[in-house]
């Protein structure tokens, strides 16, 4: 789902920090609700939601998404399956990977080796190659989204 604002439409990208960000945009009364429908979705995919479905029901609204430095967002996969159980994102390859690999950066290792374009291929559905997407740039969370709230919200 995407979370929808007054102006503007945030597409939630897997571990790029999209729980803190719709925390504060509820604190900041901003948040309207969300975009789609979680029942058709299953549950550790229930915040996320491609461009192409964000842009057909989010209408005029602006986009906005966030990334991550690449390291620290492999590796948050990595905390993830050791930390839930889940796979957000990886297919029965990449999961067999995980378990030939004794440490986050020997699976960041073993799987860029596998799927070179595996990052971009993660982010490509999320639009961030799409020239109607503003995304944060700072790698300072916080900085990028007073900013971007600032220019699409009328926020300062």
């Amino acid at each position: 789902m995407a979370a929808l604002l007054p102006n503007s439409c945030f597409i939630h990208i897997p571990r790029t920090g999209g729980s803190y960000i719709r925390e504060v945009l509820k604190n900041l009364d901003l948040f309207q609700g969300e975009t789609g429908s979680k029942k058709d979705r299953p549950f550790q995919y229930r915040a996320h939601m491609r461009y192409d479905k964000v842009k057909h029901e989010c209408g005029d609204r602006k986009l906005f998404t966030f990334v991550r430095e690449p390291h620290s967002w492999f590796t948050s996969l990595w905390e993830t399956r050791q930390d839930t159980g889940h796979w957000p994102l990886l297919d029965e390859t990449d999961k067999s990977m995980f378990y030939m690999s004794i440490s986050a950066q020997s699976w960041i290792t073993n799987l860029l080796k596998w799927r070179p374009d595996f990052q971009r291929e993660i982010l490509i559905p999320y639009g961030v190659h799409q020239p109607d997407v503003l995304i944060g740039h700072t790698e300072t969370l916080d900085a990028d989204l007073k900013s971007i709230l600032h220019q699409l919200e009328g926020i300062s």
